[in-house]
Parts: C-alpha cells; structure tokens; sequence
C-alpha cells in the first residue's frame, strides 16, 4: 500500500509539474510572439488609415475643384443676369423721359420729370404689360446709368430730360468709337481721341 500511495502521490506530482512547465512554455511562447504580432498589427492599422485619409483628401480635392467648375459658369450667370437688368432699366427710364418729353413738348413751363412721378410711371407701365401685381423699380440706378452716358439734361433739384433720340444716337457712337480706339492704342501716349474718333466714325467700324 506504501507503494502505492508513494507511486500515485509521485504521479501527481509530474503532472501537476508537467502542467506548470506547460503553462511556462505558453506563456513564454505568447510573449515571443507577441512584439512580432503587434508590429504586424500596426502596420496594417496604420496602412489602412493612411489609405483611407489620402482617399478622403483626394475626394474632398476633386470635389472641391468640381464645384469650383460648377460655380464659374454660375457666376457668369448671375453677372449675365444682373448685366441685362441693368440695360432694361437704363432703356425704360430714358423711354419714359423721352415719352414725356414728346408729349410735354408744346408746353414751354415743361422743366422735366421727378423721379417719384418717373418711378409711378415706369411701375405703371410694367403692371400693365406684365400683368405683375407689384415690382419695384430701381429708378437711381438707372439714372447713374444715364448720366454716365451723358443721356439726361438735369434742369433743376429733382427734375430730369432726356436728350433727343437723333442727338443721343450721336453721342452713343462716339462714346463707344472712343471706347474701341482707346483699347486699341492703350500702350500710345498723349493721344487726341477726338481727332480719331473723327477720323474713325462709328459706321465704319462696323461696315
């Protein structure tokens, strides 16, 4: 019976050292594996996230060249647009000033128009043609527009004329013959644009 317990006591004991010396080696094996194992996930958590950074950086890159693209032709839209308006305003006003003129002109007290009576007239004009229940006019823009061509006669505070039409014809083409010639000979000095306006009429530019 010694023997026995001796021998099953000694057979414990190997595998209880058998099973330290096991769990030893799987820990030393786990730590020499470790490193290697964590430098191989890093290296592909840091490939992946530098692929998908340069991904959204070439993404956010085309896509902001592509509304760069998108918004010029837009713009040029907008300008296009505020452009015309801008001509149809100047054309209405010295078209109601003209009107009034031509009927006003048997009157001699006639000094001209005011831009409150100007403004009625013009807003007048458009609800009856467009049938548009209400529009604002912007009448001052219109009238810098004109005094820059030098198309309206100021007679007194608040009071405008529109120039004749044959007369204000005249005057366009040799503003815009003038405005050709100087792009023209911009890189020139001291020149007469008079004398070449004269020299270059507006009907000869454009035969």
């Amino acid at each position: 019976p010694s023997v026995r317990f001796y021998g099953s006591t000694l057979q414990r004991l190997v595998s209880k050292a058998f099973i330290l010396v096991s769990k030893e080696s799987k820990t030393a094996l786990v730590k020499a594996y470790f490193v290697p194992i964590s430098i191989v996930l890093y290296r592909f958590w840091y490939n992946y996230d530098y692929r998908r950074k340069r991904y959204d950086a070439t993404m956010a890159h085309l896509l902001y060249n592509n509304n760069l693209s998108n918004n010029i032709g837009v713009v040029h839209e907008i300008i296009d647009q505020a452009e015309n308006e801008r001509f149809m305003s100047s054309i209405l006003l010295y078209c109601a000033l003209l009107h009034e003129d031509t009927v006003a002109r048997g009157r001699p007290d006639f000094d001209g128009y005011s831009i409150e009576k100007i403004d009625e007239k013009i807003e007048r004009w458009i609800k009856e043609f467009s049938k548009l229940k209400t529009h604002d006019f912007d009448e001052f823009t219109a009238i810098e527009n004109l005094k820059k061509l030098k198309l309206l006669h100021p007679t007194k505070a608040g009071l405008y004329r529109a120039k004749i039409l044959d007369l204000a014809i005249h005057d366009l083409e040799r503003t815009v013959s003038t405005e050709i010639i100087k792009s023209v000979y911009s890189t020139k000095d001291e020149l007469d644009w008079n004398l070449l306006v004269e020299k270059r009429p507006f009907s000869e530019l454009y035969r």
